[in-house]
């Protein structure tokens, strides 16, 4: 469970045929066909990816670690990032943010999209319902 981006064949098994996915993460260079195959070695979809790290306040405070971290720029950010990737790639139809300081962006992102959006809490979300349940008593 050490990287979101091992939900790539789940959400594609959400998707109809011929759907694509995006990906955003922090730095595009990183996300190299290595990796993806990596996390999805029978990869069968198209797969986007967006970086972050050209975006000055991201890059400011995530990155370079400097100064305070202002959310709201890095919100905006997240959010245009996404949406430049996807009135490039139409086809796209789900996101992976697979930064793991973007999570708190997500909601900002699904927003004006209207696509799934998923990140690591989504994973850990998941996994965690399948080990914890909670006991059923016989009453709702």
């Amino acid at each position: 469970m050490m990287s979101s981006m091992l939900q790539l064949p789940f959400i594609a098994s959400l998707l109809a045929p011929g759907a694509e996915i995006g990906v955003v993460c922090a730095h595009a260079g990183s996300m190299t066909a290595r990796v993806l195959d990596m996390a999805w070695p029978e990869r069968n979809r198209t797969v986007h990816v967006a970086g972050m790290e050209e975006q000055p306040a991201f890059r400011r405070g995530i990155l370079d670690e400097e100064g305070v971290l202002d959310t709201e720029a890095v919100e905006a950010e997240t959010v245009a990032v996404t949406r430049a990737m996807i009135e490039a790639n139409p086809k796209i139809r789900a996101i992976l943010i697979e930064c793991s300081n973007l999570p708190p962006y997500s909601a900002a992102v699904q927003a004006p999209t209207v696509l799934p959006v998923f990140d690591f809490i989504t994973m850990i979300d998941m996994v965690r319902a399948s080990v914890a349940r909670p006991v059923f008593t016989g009453r709702y």
